[in-house]
């Protein structure tokens, strides 16, 4: 199933849409130069497509169910543009049936199979997006130190390496934060699935069960979870962050115009830092240049 035209083409091999190969493609990346950095990232989207060919074939499946879940895979992959498109203007209730309208894939493909193969497709444009950034990188510092020479001269590679990084640098974000972009659509596209695998479970959705409603407690219940220390943490260095910019953007106020305000500080570094006034307030009053909050 892996031959031209019945898969899916990424990392220069055709993989299985029932992902049979997914290990293959895993090797592919972990062959690139900034695997070890980016790796938890991208296992994420492996692990997303390997849990979503469950939502189509079990190992005991017959192999003509396994043939038209592999061709109702692909149907999706070749109109995930014009699905996505279409995804844009839908209802958020309304995302299998768009799906199924764009493929027509075949009459036994359920609900929650079509939200699964979307996921994949978005899992794959996300890996896309980080591979290709990748052969840009290693085109560009590829000729300054010749294969034959990194096991000689491994430092001199790194070296190399870093310096295309730098001029690659914003290349580089996009690929990220595309990547990002794809796997928080695939993860969308994964509640979805589990949702409408509830409902088909049950043979009929009960009277009233909207999708869109579902999937979005879903996503608040993952938010509230996913909060903890991780969330904190991140908390603290956005803090910490916002506390430099406010004392160095304070520091050249000052300088500009000695006799400036707190107030006229706060409104300006509103303009530009495009922070709120109360977490300015706040951390001037940290830092000591901005007046308590009067007591009653």
């Amino acid at each position: 199933m892996t031959e031209a035209g019945v898969g899916i083409y990424i990392a220069g091999i055709y993989l299985d849409p029932l992902m049979e190969n997914l290990d293959k493609l895993e090797e592919r990346f972990k062959g690139l130069d900034l695997y070890a950095e980016l790796a938890d990232r991208l296992d994420d989207s492996f692990d997303m497509m390997n849990a979503a060919r469950a939502y189509w074939v079990n190992a005991e499946a017959e192999p003509k169910n396994r043939a038209r879940a592999a061709k109702d895979i692909l149907a999706v992959w070749h109109g995930f543009d014009s699905a996505v498109q279409e995804i844009e203007f839908s209802d958020l209730n309304a995302l299998a049936h768009t799906v199924r309208r764009c493929i027509h894939p075949s009459k036994s493909a359920k609900d929650s199979g079509l939200m699964a193969a979307l996921a994949i497709c978005y899992a794959v444009e996300g890996l896309r997006e980080v591979y290709d950034y990748q052969i840009e990188l290693s085109q560009s510092h590829i000729t300054s130190v010749p294969k034959n020479l990194t096991g000689e001269f491994p430092d001199l590679r790194q070296v190399q390496l870093e310096r295309a990084r730098a001029k690659l640098v914003l290349n580089e974000i996009n690929a990220r934060v595309s990547h990002a972009d794809y796997v928080g659509e695939a993860r969308l596209a994964m509640f979805a699935a589990g949702i409408h695998h509830y409902a088909e479970s049950r043979y009929r959705a009960p009277r009233g069960y909207r999708i869109g409603d579902k999937m979005l407690s879903a996503i608040n219940l993952s938010r509230s979870s996913a909060g903890g220390a991780k969330g904190a943490k991140t908390n603290r260095a956005q803090a910490t962050e916002n506390a430099r910019l406010i004392c160095t953007e304070e520091g050249r106020l000052k300088r500009l115009d000695p006799h400036i305000s707190p107030s006229e500080f706060v409104a300006r570094l509103c303009e530009t830092k495009n922070l709120s006034p109360p977490t300015i307030r706040k951390h001037l009053r940290s830092l000591g240049l901005y007046p308590d909050k009067k007591r009653l």
